[in-house]
This record gives structure tokens, sequence and C-alpha cells, in this order.
């Protein structure tokens, strides 16, 4: 029997609400007025808004249900160096002598101390356990002696291609910088299988909380995690609630000369989409590649690659059929890979995309929209680190950056997505602040970037979802039309009369394919209280 939805939902085709939505064998069949006189099954949304599920198109799902099991360094876990070190002292405590002190998540520029830690006082805390602590930003590690001594890696170590082992008057101060952190990261061991398995769901239940129903994997094969067996494991059991789609690391797919096999019966929910690239690093932790240098040190940041890699891995996306993602933060490394995607014209088609595009130049612009290369992009890291932005580029650079409203006018795709858990936000996947940053451009402490780029709430909302799904290539999903599956989320605010600083975190329900993947508590009242009847009446 069909199911009807009936009560205000938004379908972002037009600026007014329906009252009728009809699902039948996980597809919308039906969205408009009611219809009366039909017997089926009917839930009466008593006061709630309904919404298309969100679509997270990127994201780092295993490293976010992993980081949850670590040590935690962002706030309100610490909120200084001082609480910093104790954290991971009284972690240290905690275990036996030689074994990893794994975590991460902190943002120095938010300090009192706005410096990094160094390797001399990460030793006072935790000689007797090498220590690897990940910046919010994932781009810049902090590692003790015993790491360092694990690794290899001494004063006389050469820094590796697109990448920096940083040194004080020669001497190793700990903090590794992009391809850097490979040589420790390499030597942790893999976490037990069972404890990934359980992030990963703990991923998916947190995702599904927020309204999420689909979410891309941004960095598969980026060691020997096996993510896509864990997605398949999850989605058999229906541990892992989302639909998934995963880029592989293109120097792992180089070196393994081969992509993973998707199980036929997941295929339908687990889709292997593109490739992935890193051209520079991050603009908070100051290794985004620029053309002007940052004013705290007068560096321009790390090119990690050449322009020959990127045509490379554009020319093996292309002859396997998957699109190429190529990470670009700062003006220079965008001006390398526009420039190097040209180079396939038309051939191209929409498969690329730039992720983050921070500070994309007139140049960019043009070439982006003349050989149609799509944006996805993160307002959530001026929100939760506007310190680091204004502290590295300055005032003008920062308050233009993220131009938006400027990309989707000169028809550039742009797809809003949060990057989890790369930034300092303890709510990292919260949809609700990239887009409050989208349509507000005002920090989470107050300072306002330029207004000129603001986009609209529907433009918004758009973009974390029907916009999303098309630039990842997820089929018919992201829309609340018939013939969609019906990926929808349910709130107990309405973001059009709130404002997306008044929606809760949390949503009242999430459903994907007509079945529910979350169930808050008040949605769960409402049920209890017979909001939901066996069929209408009517």
């Amino acid at each position: 029997m069909d199911l009807e939805f009936t009560g205000k939902i938004y379908t972002l085709t037009g600026s007014e609400p329906v009252d009728s939505m009809i699902v039948r064998d996980k597809q919308i069949v039906y969205v408009g007025p009611r219809v009366h006189g039909i017997p089926r099954e009917t839930v009466d949304l008593a006061g709630a808004t309904m919404l298309p599920g969100f679509v997270d198109s990127h994201a780092h799902p295993l490293w976010l249900g992993l980081l949850q099991k670590q040590i935690r360094t962002n706030p309100p876990f610490a909120n200084s160096l001082d609480e910093f070190l104790s954290v991971i002292g009284e972690s240290a405590r905690g275990v036996a002598k030689g074994q990893w002190l794994l975590g991460g998540g902190f943002d120095e520029s938010q300090w009192s101390l706005p410096r990094l830690p160094q390797r001399q006082e990460l030793d006072r805390v935790s000689g007797e356990h090498p220590v690897l602590m990940m910046r919010a930003c994932g781009h810049i590690a902090v590692v003790n002696s015993l790491a360092l001594k694990l690794a290899g890696v001494t004063e006389d170590s050469v820094d590796p291609q697109g990448g920096k082992i940083v040194r004080h008057e020669g001497v190793l101060t700990g903090e590794l910088q992009e391809s850097a952190i490979q040589l420790v990261s390499r030597c942790v061991p893999e976490p037990n299988p069972s404890v990934a398995a359980s992030a990963i769901v703990d991923a998916s239940n947190y995702l599904a909380s927020r309204g999420i129903t689909s979410v891309c994997d941004m960095e598969c094969g980026d060691g020997s995690h096996g993510e896509w067996d864990l997605y398949s494991e999850g989605l058999r059991t229906g541990s892992w609630k989302q639909r998934v789609g995963i880029f592989i690391v293109f120097e792992w797919f180089k070196a393994s000369g081969q992509l993973p096999l998707i199980e036929p019966e997941v295929r339908q929910d687990l889709k292997l989409l593109g490739l992935k690239l890193f051209a520079d690093g991050s603009i908070s932790g100051h290794t985004a590649a620029l053309h002007e240098p940052y004013l705290h040190d007068g560096g321009r940041g790390i090119m990690r690659l050449g322009e020959s890699v990127i045509v490379e891995a554009a020319g093996a996306a292309l002859s396997h059929g998957l699109k190429l993602a190529v990470h670009a933060m700062g003006d220079a490394a965008i001006d390398q890979v526009v420039t190097a995607l040209s180079r396939w014209g038309g051939q191209g088609g929409d498969s690329f995309t730039i992720e983050h595009a921070a500070l994309p130049t007139t140049y960019a612009r043009e070439m982006m929209a003349k050989h149609k290369i799509g944006v996805v992009t993160q307002p959530i890291f001026t929100y939760a680190e506007i310190e680091s932005y204004l502290n590295g580029l300055g005032p003008e650079r920062t308050f233009n950056s993220y131009p938006i409203r400027s990309l989707k006018e000169q028809g550039i795709r742009v797809a809003l997505s949060s990057d989890a858990p790369s930034t300092a936000h303890a709510d990292p996947a919260n949809p609700w602040l990239g887009i409050k940053m989208a349509t507000g451009r005002r920090a989470s402490t107050g300072v306002a970037l330029s207004s000129d780029e603001c986009i609209s709430l529907t433009e918004a909302l758009r973009s974390y979802t029907e916009i999303g799904a098309a630039v990842r290539g997820f089929e018919n999903c992201g829309r609340l039309l018939p013939g969609y599956a019906a990926d929808f989320s349910l709130w107990d605010k309405d973001p059009f009369k709130e404002g997306p600083a008044g929606m809760p975190d949390e949503a009242l329900a999430t459903y994907r394919n007509g079945e529910a993947i979350h169930s808050g508590k008040t949605w769960t009242a409402y049920r209890e209280r017979g909001y939901f009847s066996d069929q209408a009446k009517d």
C-alpha cells in the first residue's frame, strides 16, 4: 500500500510548501496538494517540516568515526595549549607503554597562545608513547620524539615531495606538513577490524541524525583500511544507513593498478564515483598554495604536485568512466588545476570538480565556467576557523574567500558539503552551519565576510541536496519529486521562518528510500501519540 506523508513539505522547486507526498516501493510517486478519498497509510507530520535529505558530497566517514574513539583535542575537550597537553598526558597514563596515542581536531589559532605544540612539550607528557595528533584541517600533524624515532625521521631527513618536515634552526619541531605526515602515519598500526567497523557505524548514525541520506567518502585507499569493504558489510547488515559514493586516492590507484570491486548486492547503494588528487594544503593550516604570501611567515604554502600529474589523473578517470576531484584551496593551486584540466577541452564534460576552491581567481572562474568544472565547497571552514584565515590571509582575502554567489552567477555548479571531520567545530557534519555561513557570511565569532557573496536559503539548500547529488553523479536522489528516491528529513522548525541559525542540530527523523534511518526522541513521541495512522480516513 502507498504511504502518504501530509504536512509542510518543501520540494525546493517553488517558494511555497506542498502538503502531500506519496511513497511507493522506495520512490516518490506524487508530490502536491492532498488527494482525498483514496485509502492509504498516512503519516501526519504534526507540524514538522520536511526537506530533501542532505547530500554531503565531501566527507571522510571512517576518519570521522575513528576520531570519536581517539583523543579529542578540539573544543570543548581542549581550549588551550595547556589543556591540549593535559588531555594527552591523561590519556597516556591510561594505556600501556609503547602504545600509540592518536587523535586531533585542534585549531591552535583559537588558543590564547596561538602556536602549534612542540615536540619537546609532547615528550614531557607522553615520552613513553609515540604521539600523532592531527590538526583540525588534516594537513598538519604534531608528533613527539618517539614517533619520529620509530619513523626514522632525523634532522638530516629530506622533505618528501609535496610535504615539509618543519625545523627551527635545524632542530625538528615535531610539526609535519602535508605528505610528510605519511612518514609517521605509515608506522601506525591499522585499527582493529572491529574498531573500524564500529567507527563506520558511529559515523553513519551521526550523519543520519543530521538529516544526511547520501555521502561521499573522498579519500578511500589512503592506507589499507579497505573502506569499501566496511561499507559493503555495513550495507549488508543494515548498520550503515546512507547511500555512499567513494573516491579513490589517485596515488593508491596508480600504485595498485586496480580499482576496488564492489559486490553486486550492494552496488545500488555503494558507488565507485571517482579518483581524488591533492594539489595543495589548507588555508587554516597555512599550507594552501598562494600567489601572494601568508602574512605570518611570508611563505606561499605547498604545491603538492605538478600539472602533468593532474593531466594524467584526469585521463585515468575518463578512461575508466569516473570523475576526478582535485583538492585545491589556494589561488595558485586552483589556477594550476584549471589550466591542467582545460587540456581535456570538452572531453571532460562535467566529470571534473575542484574541492574547496577558497580563493578562485578571475582566470580560474572563467576556466571553470568554460570547461564545466564544478566546485564542492565548505562554508563551515570560515564559520568555525575564522581566526586562522585572518592570521594567514588578512582581512581582504579572507572577506572575499569562498565566492559562492559569483561562481553560481557564472554558471558554475556549486555544491555545499562539510569535509567532516576536517574542522575544529564539535559538530563538523552539521549542514546548518555551512548553510548559515553561505546565506549570512558571518563567522561563529561574529566576524562578517563580504555580503555580496551571500546566497539565498533556497539556493543553499539546493546546493546541499540536488546539486550535490548531480555533481557527484548520484542518480535519482536529492529532490522531492516523482521518480526520485524517498530520501528526506523532518525538522521541528521551519528554516524559511526561523532561518538557518534557528534550526536544531538534530533532525526529528531521517528517511532513506522511504524507511526511517534516524528517529529522534521527539519524533518517536509524535508517533506514540497517534500521529501515525494505518489508513487515511478521508
